[in-house]
Formats: C-alpha cells, structure tokens, sequence
C-alpha cells in the first residue's frame, strides 16, 4: 500500500512538518525522509529532523505546581485553537506529541507524530473530539473550555458537553 497507493509514513510526516512551518506552527525542522524498499515494495521508512531540545511536553500539566499547570493548560488551548482556527487537526493530538519550551512567562508548542494530519475547516464537533486524548478532570475541562470557546466564537455549554462527551467515551473505550 505504502509503495503504490499512500505515501509512506515518513514521507508524510516530512511534508507536513513543511507545511506546518509554512504556517508557523512549530515543529521540529525537516531534514530528510528515506524509504527503503525491498523485492520491490517498501520495508521500511525513516523521518529525520533536528533535534529540538524543549522544556517537556503536555503531560507536565499533570506534575507541574498547580499554578504553571494552569498557565501551561491555557496557553495549549489557546494554541489548539490557534491550530483549529489555521485548518490544522492532528489525528494523534496526545500528551506526547505536543512539546513545549518556555520563554519567559510564554509557552511556544511544537508538534511531533506528523503522519496523521489533515488540513481543512475544524468545525465544533471535530475541534472538540481534538481533546478527547487529554485525561482531563473537571477544574481543565473548565479551563479548556473558557478559553477554547472564546477563541473559536463556540457556545460555551455546546463545547463543554461535547469535549466532556468525547473525552469520556476515549478513555472508557481505551481503559476498559
């Protein structure tokens, strides 16, 4: 499939950190992508980038004082909605795959596990579903959805119950 139908994983995940950049969304620079075929079908795939050497990644919300977690779960959520207003929706928007460094009182995101990208319009339902991998307790779900809803011009209650709604039904369908 990779080899004649769909571009390999790397080469994706190559394209996207382009287009990414492009619009000025962080991720590690792009230096290459190799694809290594066998018998004539593709075997295996390599993305290469530069180093980026950040603070930690989304998780820190869960370890960090309550005060810069709080801070550090604004500033995702303005940048998610910063992604969604762009056309930007990550298919694997987890804790892991959202760096972060800190600048000053500043947090710019970086974006890595490219390969499941899409770009186009992020109506409520798909940018809402974009949390369900974010364990959330009900204080963030709070705080997401203040900020999101604002940035998006969403009813408040609308965002509230869908982000509620997807992120619960994730995680009993992945821990049970």
């Amino acid at each position: 499939v990779y080899k004649y139908i769909r571009k390999s994983k790397a080469e994706r995940s190559f394209n996207y950190a382009t287009r990414l950049l492009e619009n000025d969304i962080q991720t590690p620079e792009p230096i290459a992508y190799i694809e290594i075929d066998e018998k004539g079908l593709l075997s295996h795939s390599y993305y290469i980038s530069i180093h980026e050497p950040v603070d930690g990644t989304i998780r820190d919300i869960y370890s960090n004082p309550v005060n810069e977690s709080k801070d550090l779960l604004r500033a995702f959520t303005v940048f998610t909605a910063e992604l969604h207003n762009r056309g930007i929706f990550h298919k694997d928007y987890s804790p892991g795959n959202i760096l972060y460094k800190k600048d000053g009182d500043k947090y710019r995101f970086y974006l890595v596990d490219l390969n499941r990208i899409e770009f186009k319009r992020i109506n409520i339902l798909k940018g809402c579903k974009n949390f369900c991998r974010i364990p959330i307790d009900k204080n963030m779900l709070e705080n997401i959805v203040k900020e999101y809803a604002a940035m998006r011009k969403y009813n408040k209650s609308i965002c509230e119950k869908l982000i509620n709604y997807y992120n619960q039904s994730f995680w009993k369908k992945h821990l049970y």
